[in-house]
């Protein structure tokens, strides 16, 4: 914070969009990945009654994705930057 727009663009590099209004500017960068989650197999149960076998299946569920992702929004006032925000699951400090 407080430092020149030239700063911020060399330790976070060039932003993927930006916006601007008079002399306000919104730059943000946004990182995205997907996690495999593993799916859980169902237990099964097998009950005899002579030579009548029941078996019956219990839970289980398939896996899937997980996307987490996380953008940063920079506020730059009069080339100076002035605030930040970030909105996602997978934004770190």
């Amino acid at each position: 914070m407080g430092q020149p727009e030239a700063v911020l663009i060399s330790h976070w590099g060039p932003p993927q969009s930006s916006y601007e209004t008079g002399d306000v500017k919104f730059l943000s960068w946004q990182n995205q990945r997907n996690i495999p989650i593993a799916g859980v197999a169902p237990t099964y149960s097998t009950s005899c009654v002579g030579t009548n076998c029941t078996t019956t299946s219990y839970g289980g569920s398939p896996g899937y994705n997980l996307s987490m992702r996380c953008t940063v929004i920079m506020t730059v006032e009069g080339g100076i930057v002035k605030s930040w925000r970030w909105q996602g699951n997978d934004c770190k400090a």
